[in-house]
């Protein structure tokens, strides 16, 4: 499997669970998941050495300005080709950029239903993030860059899609949150970065004990010739 192919898989995989243990095809996909999930951090790792902290191709906030008059589900849409390029950071500064317009249409929507907006949001907060928070978790200083980005973006352009105006109170409720988030990064960098690097180890270590699991299973399951 490709480097390219791992992370996609990533972006991919289902937030409903395994598949069932009892037949080797199935078995032989967790185990694809695995061997995906251990390649991804080799994988970021290299991305990351390749870059500059907190770099962000121009081009980004032309996308960001393009987004802006769509739907809220539009950045998401975006985010695995951002991934496919190889630009994490990029696809960072969109995914927080989408989060933060996404919560505040959530909150002005007189259709909202926690059924539909608040569910297609918690998948792709979740989804979208089993690759991008992982690899904004490498580096502390990055990681707070590429918010400060997002952020600065909503703050100085207004979401036309469902401008501001609409309710200023609930715009800067989304704003306020994420600036909390950054000045606590910023003040304990030393204790996220510690935080992060020991559920990378735990992640680790459990993705390498369950991969040498199913081996053993599929080992079972193989049937000698006669």
């Amino acid at each position: 499997m490709n480097k390219l192919k791992t992370v996609l898989l990533l972006v991919l995989v289902s937030a409903t669970g395994l598949f069932a243990q009892d037949s080797i095809p199935n078995m032989k996909q967790i185990r694809e998941q695995l061997v995906a999930q251990q390649k991804f951090y080799g994988y970021t790792d290299s991305l990351f050495r390749a870059m500059k902290p907190g770099f962000l191709e121009s081009s980004v906030y032309q996308l960001a300005d393009s987004l802006d008059k769509s739907d809220p589900t539009s950045y998401f849409m975006k985010i695995p080709y951002l991934i496919k390029d190889q630009r994490l950071n990029e696809a960072g500064f969109i995914f927080y950029l989408g989060l933060l317009r996404f919560r505040y249409y959530n909150s002005v929507d007189p259709d909202y239903e926690a059924g539909s907006g608040g569910a297609l949001l918690a998948s792709f907060k979740y989804e979208m993030g089993e690759v991008i928070n992982p690899y904004l978790k490498i580096n502390v200083a990055n990681c707070i860059a590429i918010l400060n980005e997002s952020l600065d973006w909503y703050v100085k352009n207004d979401y036309r899609f469902f401008s501001k105006n609409k309710n200023l109170e609930k715009y800067d409720f989304q704003a306020t949150g994420m600036r909390k988030l950054i000045t606590d990064m910023e003040k304990n960098k030393e204790k996220y970065q510690k935080q992060w690097a020991d559920e990378r180890e735990v992640e680790e270590k459990s993705t390498a004990s369950e991969l040498n699991k199913i081996d053993q299973e599929l080992k079972k399951k193989v049937v000698p010739a006669h």
